[in-house]
């Protein structure tokens, strides 16, 4: 790139560095693949060894009003969860296409997921504003979506759900196969056992 000053360089390299900044991505193929914040959601890929960034383009069926929230990579597979809470994206890096799945988990414009997971073929949606988990399952190349997997005892629930805006779980850390989920206000954690489809209460000591 030639730049006719290092007024212009600096200039040149702010602009180019905003457009393509982005908020979540995912690791995948020795890639980081993202979907840029500015510009009509552009989807990159960032190869770190050569330090250089590209255009994903020609992707079939990619919607530029796809707004990610969270990511994550599987293989050759990278799933991403929208913004506003209603699908999932999935998207074969190989083949070069995208596929969209309503997971109708939108409450507000942001702010809908605590955690996102994949364990074995199922992935795991933790809502933010529920205390229910959402569960898709890969069959014959078709995702199963249930949404029965309770998350809080009978008992507890009267204290989240009475307000339907209010937030049942703010965030949550997978380790092997549980998910811990916690509170931003409030002395419950949740263990989810995503193998055996178990859930535990705890009560904190704060």
């Amino acid at each position: 790139m030639g730049y006719i000053s290092p007024t212009g360089k600096i200039f040149e390299m702010q602009d180019y560095e905003k457009k393509s900044m982005f908020s979540v991505c995912a690791f995948a193929d020795g890639k980081i693949f993202a979907i840029t914040n500015i510009h009509g959601n552009l989807p990159i890929v960032i190869n770190i060894d050569v330090n250089e960034i590209k255009l994903l383009m020609d992707l079939e069926n990619y919607d530029l009003h796809f707004a990610p929230d969270i990511m994550l990579s599987d293989g050759d597979d990278i799933y991403a969860l929208e913004l506003a809470g209603n699908r999932l994206l999935h998207y074969h890096i190989a083949e070069r296409k995208c596929e969209y799945f309503d997971i109708e988990c939108h409450r507000k414009s942001w702010g809908n997921f605590a955690a996102f997971a994949k364990y074995r073929n199922e992935l795991y949606i933790f809502p933010t504003h529920s205390d229910e988990a959402v569960r898709l399952s890969f069959k014959l190349g078709k995702i199963e979506i249930k949404r029965n997997v309770k998350l809080i005892n009978p008992g507890y629930k009267e204290l989240f759900m009475l307000d339907k805006n209010k937030e049942c779980f703010s965030c949550g850390c997978a380790l092997d196969n549980i998910m811990w989920l916690f509170q931003k206000q409030g002395n419950l954690a949740v263990a989810y056992d995503m193998k055996y489809n178990t859930w535990k209460n705890y009560e904190l000591a704060i």
